[in-house]
This record gives structure tokens, sequence and C-alpha cells, in this order.
């Protein structure tokens, strides 16, 4: 009997690893002699990041979720993704190690949430992210802010050194600190939901 139970958990494991992952559409091709694996995990109605998809993914598309807050080492299973989508969530924390993990990560898209750029984005946050090449945080000040001077987050955003395209909100009487001038890498700076 030991043995019997034995053959048919390891089964039962194996069963809803993929019944899981089917909850997301996981696609895989070919690109120029590289392996893309894509999870395409959008308007799935999650509330977490899900932690079962396979670990090799480089692709994870986590839009139109009902994501509200980002934990602490979310992602650190999957640690080759290049791509993440978090567009079109409730977001408005993200923990300061959500991203631990995602050294490989060159594109983020956190735009159409409700996260404040004063308050939200740090340089420990950041820091795992050095090879990111383009971040969206775009229409997420839900209406104008109420102070007469804004700071933008600039020591947030110079730990991301290899940074070309940059995409947020244009507040009225923005300050942006010295920390700017050392994104060396910069070639676009895109402002949306310009008050």
């Amino acid at each position: 009997m030991y043995n019997c139970i034995r053959q048919i958990v390891p089964g039962f494991f194996m069963l809803l690893y993929l019944v899981y992952a089917q909850e997301c559409n996981i696609t895989v091709y070919d690109n120029l002699s590289e392996k893309v694996k894509i999870a395409d995990c959008s308007k799935r109605d999650f509330s977490e990041v899900p932690q079962s998809l396979p670990r090799d993914i480089t692709v994870l598309d986590l839009s139109g979720n009902k994501f509200r807050h980002i934990s602490n080492y979310s992602f650190e299973n999957y640690s080759l993704l290049l791509n993440l989508s978090l567009a079109k969530n409730k977001l408005h924390i993200i923990e300061e190690h959500a991203f631990y993990g995602l050294s490989r990560l060159k594109f983020l898209n956190m735009a159409d949430n409700i996260l404040n750029l004063r308050y939200v984005y740090t340089p420990e946050m950041f820091l795992p992210l050095q090879n990111l090449i383009n971040l969206d945080i775009r229409r997420n000040i839900p209406n104008q802010p109420t102070v007469d001077v804004y700071h933008y987050p600039d020591q947030a955003f110079v730990v991301l050194k290899k940074l070309e395209y940059l995409a947020l909100d244009m507040a009225p009487n923005p300050i942006f600190g010295i920390g700017f001038q050392g994104l060396n890498y910069l070639k676009s700076l895109t402002f949306e939901f310009c008050f």
C-alpha cells in the first residue's frame, strides 16, 4: 500500500502543476535562436503572483488582474524573465524587495495603476533591475496632485543604469532631481497625464 501511495502522490502533484499552469496560456517559440516562453496570465482575476508557473518563462503578462499589492520576493521563482507586465491592475503598494531575482528583466510595464510616484518607488525596489531598459509607469496619477511642487523620485530611477525609455505622468510644477543626470543611456522620456 505504501508504494502505491508513493507512486500516486507524485503523479497527483504533476497533474496539479499542469492544471494550474493552464490557468495561464503558456506559449513557446524560437526567436533568433533564442527560446522564448510566454506566460499569458492576463485578465484571470489574480490578486497574487502565481507561483506554480514554469520557472523558465521569459515573458510574464499579469495585466488586467486584481493586484493591489506586490509582496517581497513575488518573482524570485522567475529569474529568467525579460519582460513583465503589471499594467491595468489596481496596484498601489509594491514592497521594497518585490522584484528580487529579476536581474535579467529588460521591460517593465506598470501603467494604468494607482501607484503614487512620490512614495512607491525607492532605490531598493529597483536595485535588482540592473538590466532594465524600458520602464512604463504612465497613467498612475488618478487626478490632479494637490501639492504645489512635485518632486520626482530621481534617487529611485538613478539605480537603473541601463534605462533607455522612461514613460511617466507629468505633474504640475515638477522638480527633477540631480539623479536624472545619472540616466546616461536615456533616449526617450515620455510624459502622459500632464496636469
